[in-house]
């Protein structure tokens, strides 16, 4: 940038109001003229302020009837102690606990969503026996739930709703480990409640279905609106690897979206794209078991239904499956999050490091849209 201006010394180069030229010496009776000003004029601001000084006093003198007011100490000592360290800290701690308060509200309300549209598509899925809805439906429940909790949570926590993404994130130091632990504690209550809301909405459904028996396998189960159940004739080790592939590829999905360097992408766009990820999971992954990448979608109404009546056959069905979707996603999370994390660096070398350039470009996309609309 510095080689691209023009060489303007010839211009601006003076000397006493002599315009110099770029390699031309200033004799010394110019430079004599030129500090006998600078001394004139540094006398001239010290008699100008002592005059001003002088005219002060003077003035104090003449009218002595003008007090100049006093300070309240009283005021002065009530007011010191809101500036002092000790209850800056206070008032910092305190808001960095509200602060995590409401993020773990918001991954509550975020997961709460998340299950309440999923498992209700399964629900009505399940008790039509596939007339009013089919599996695709099911999977368009998810997904714009996701979405709905992406709206609600994001501004806030940024709408994790996943145990697994809360631990790849924070094994990419995105988090602090408090912050994922009570994420983690938020989402499973988020769950368990959203779960307990859908048995609510659909009891007397289920009532006249299963005939107030509640079963786990068979043609009158119900557990399954609930939790995942593995597909029969599908052993573990393809279970697992299910889990840990359509993980990775969420998490390497959202990650793309979440990187500021993505010029492809605007921020309100995002929620709708993390939608159609997850219906697009749905319908690859969706035979082995049900695409629940999700540890708290899975376990959280899984107690629920121990609760509820189920039984334990609810955590020994599919040869003790339930571990699968817990410890399956939380892998394949990781293993996303960190191939994107190393693909990341190609990005960098490739668009580059200006943060002002990227915030500008994905502003650029923000304005287009909104003019669109």
């Amino acid at each position: 940038m510095l080689n691209a201006l023009p060489d303007k010394r010839d211009e601006e180069g003076k000397a006493g109001g002599v315009f110099l030229t770029r390699n031309e010496p200033v004799d010394g009776n110019s430079e004599n003229d030129i500090t006998e000003q600078q001394d004139q004029n540094r006398h001239e601001s010290f008699s100008l302020s002592e005059r001003r000084k002088s005219s002060v006093y003077s003035n104090k003198s003449e009218d002595s009837s003008i007090e100049i007011p006093q300070r309240n100490p009283t005021v002065d000592a009530i007011q010191r102690p809101i500036f002092e360290g000790i209850r800056l800290d206070t008032v910092q701690s305190q808001t960095l606990w509200v602060r995590l308060l409401a993020e773990c509200i918001a991954e509550l309300f975020g997961t709460a969503i998340l299950v309440v549209f999923g498992c209700s598509g399964i629900a009505q899925f399940t008790l039509s026996r596939g007339v009013l809805s089919s599996f695709l439906s099911v999977n368009f429940a998810f997904g714009f739930g996701a979405l709905i909790a992406v709206y609600v949570a994001g501004p806030i926590s940024g709408a994790h709703i996943n145990p697994a993404v809360s631990i790849a994130m924070l094994s990419l130091r995105s988090i602090t480990p408090l912050q994922c632990i009570t994420y983690i504690i938020a989402q499973f209550i988020g769950a368990f409640i959203a779960a307990a809301l859908v048995f609510g909405t659909y009891y007397d459904a289920i009532n006249r279905f299963d005939g107030g028996v509640r079963q786990v396998q068979g043609t009158q189960a119900t557990a399954g609106i609930f939790g995942t159940l593995p597909a029969q004739g599908v052993g573990q080790v393809s279970l697992f690897f299910d889990q840990v592939l359509s993980t990775a590829l969420f998490l390497i999905a959202i990650c793309s979206l979440s990187n500021k360097r993505n010029k492809l992408v605007a921020n309100a766009q995002i929620p709708l794209a993390v939608g159609f990820i997850i219906v697009a999971i749905g319908v690859a992954f969706g035979y082995n078991c049900g695409f629940p990448i999700n540890p708290a979608r899975d376990l959280g109404p899984r107690l629920f239904t121990l609760c509820a009546g189920y039984g334990r056959e609810v955590f020994s069905v599919g040869n003790y499956y339930f571990w699968i979707p817990c410890v399956g996603p939380i892998f394949g999370a990781l293993i996303g999050a960190w191939i994107y994390h190393g693909y990341g660096k190609l990005m960098k070398v490739h668009i580059g490091e200006d943060d002002k350039e990227i915030a500008r470009a994905r502003y650029q996309v923000d304005v287009q849209n909104v003019s669109r609309m």
